[in-house]
């Protein structure tokens, strides 16, 4: 039997045969086998299971990431990387929610954002994923609405030319990387308002209330929106999220983010004055509780600390917004969201503020960088029975370190410290000491006191004379 298909029925099937080969070629999963794989989570010890879900709480992806054999410290200090195997699962719900983001007839660009969300998903971005399945999706539909009506023309194509970071072939979708480097070359493209409008607005919302001016220098605009609207006359100068007039993630973002204060959180939005006069595009939205610095495209964090480190009264402004937030996190340092910024513009001293003076244990690791210990810590935290720094960058061991009495474990691995202070020599409780890959050229004799110290590590040209000074110690490099 033959089957006739008409000229109109052609684009449908050609286009539902697209959608099935890429759902199996994403492994675009039914809710029974996103079920099974979720229920796999405590069954499986060869895998681990991670399960994102949007800001509706709609499962988007499953993913199975493979248990590899850990690396041995040899083989990191050797700069080996574990290779992660995983399998990504896509639910049919943010399949569906792809599909009717592409703006053709055909669903040319399914492929693309499914590249897109995928690759998050791989490289181990899971917050980025999440926020293109639950925010981005609008965006990418007006994206590639404009592309779709502007990629073969010759001025689209010399744009495209003359912008920094486009494709080497511009009118294909699949050399595009990331939706904020569509959105640099489509921008142009996009119906704005003007500068004059934009400083209307701005104070507009101000003088109602619905916005505050809390920075203004020569330079320098930091605009805090109080209300969707407020935030909204930006919509024509940045790709924001939460200054989408439809579907803005606005109350998403200050409400269902609360400041360490548990108040909703700030968004900052950092102008330069010069877009008031059509002279600048430099834009950003500061989101503290979501770790997002971003430029007016929208894409990959800008370097926040080197910014502000180079405008430094923005750097005060903003030293003084976070420091009132960390007061309402102690004992916090891994989940912080303001630590990481002040110790790189200058507040060492900062982090020490969130530990109780009676507490035995601080553990800081590589990820913070505190270079100094306060003169007065050991004078301060003086119930500590372990301290451990390890890679923060610390130059130098401060004397007052002799009067904690009690210091069980001191561990100060891979910094800057080359000369150990004679009241270190004090710390008789001391068990196990670690000063291993610091450039330490001399052992000050009164460490011989240290008589309850089992093991030490210690650099490899101070191995023997740490030998001398622990006796009955285990002494490695």
């Amino acid at each position: 039997m033959k089957i006739v298909i008409s000229e109109g029925q052609l684009p449908i099937l050609l286009t539902e045969n697209r959608l099935d080969f890429l759902k199996k070629t994403y492994n675009v999963s039914d809710d029974e086998s996103i079920k099974q794989l979720k229920d796999s989570k405590t069954k499986n010890p060869e895998f681990d299971i991670k399960i994102l879900g949007d800001n509706n709480d709609k499962t988007i992806a499953v993913v199975a990431v493979k248990k590899g054999k850990p690396l041995t410290p040899e083989q990191k200090a050797q700069g080996f990387k574990s290779k992660i195997k995983s399998k990504v699962f896509i639910t049919n719900y943010i399949f569906d929610e792809i599909v009717n983001a592409d703006p053709t007839t055909n669903k040319e660009y399914v492929q693309w954002m499914l590249n897109i969300f995928t690759k998050h998903i791989k490289d181990g971005h899971y917050d980025d994923a999440i926020r293109f399945g639950s925010e981005d999706l609008p965006q990418a539909n007006e994206f590639l609405t404009i592309f779709n009506e502007n990629k073969d023309s010759k001025l689209f194509k010399e744009i495209a030319k003359n912008t920094p970071g486009s494709p080497d072939d511009p009118s294909n979708i699949l050399k595009y990387t990331e939706l904020s480097q569509l959105y640099k070359i489509v921008k142009p493209f996009i119906a704005g308002g003007s500068s004059s409008e934009l400083e209307k607005d701005i104070n507009t919302m101000v003088s109602a209330g619905n916005a505050k001016i809390l920075y203004s220098d020569s330079k320098w605009l930091v605009y805090q929106p109080l209300t969707t609207k407020a935030n909204c006359v930006l919509h024509k100068f940045a790709s924001w999220c939460t200054s989408r007039p439809e579907n803005t993630m606005f109350n998403s973002y200050t409400t269902n983010y609360k400041s360490a204060s548990g108040k909703p959180s700030k968004i900052y939005n950092i102008l330069n004055k010069k877009v008031l006069t059509d002279e600048s595009d430099e834009m950003y939205q500061i989101h503290f509780e979501t770790d997002q610095y971003k430029d007016k495209s929208n894409g990959s964090n800008i370097d926040f600390i080197k910014f502000l480190n180079t405008n430094h009264g923005l750097r005060d402004f903003f030293s003084k917004e976070m420091l009132s937030q960390v007061k309402h996190m102690k004992g916090n340092i891994k989940g912080n969201k303001y630590i990481k910024i002040l110790l790189g513009i200058g507040h060492a001293d900062i982090i020490f503020d969130l530990f109780d003076k009676d507490t035995e244990e601080i553990n800081i690791d590589s990820d913070l960088k505190i270079h100094t210990l306060p003169e007065n810590f050991g004078s301060v935290f003086t119930n500590l029975k372990s301290l451990v720094l390890i890679g923060v960058g610390l130059s130098k061991i401060p004397n007052s370190i002799g009067n904690i009495k009690g210091l069980e474990i001191l561990i100060l691995k891979d910094n800057d410290i080359s000369n150990i202070p004679e009241s270190l020599g004090s710390l008789t409780s001391m068990e196990f000491l670690s000063l291993t890959k610091n450039p330490i050229t001399k052992l000050p004799d009164n460490l011989k006191n240290l008589v309850n110290v089992y093991q030490a590590v210690v650099p490899a040209e101070l191995k023997d004379r740490a030998k001398e000074l622990f006796p009955n110690a285990r002494v490695v490099s």
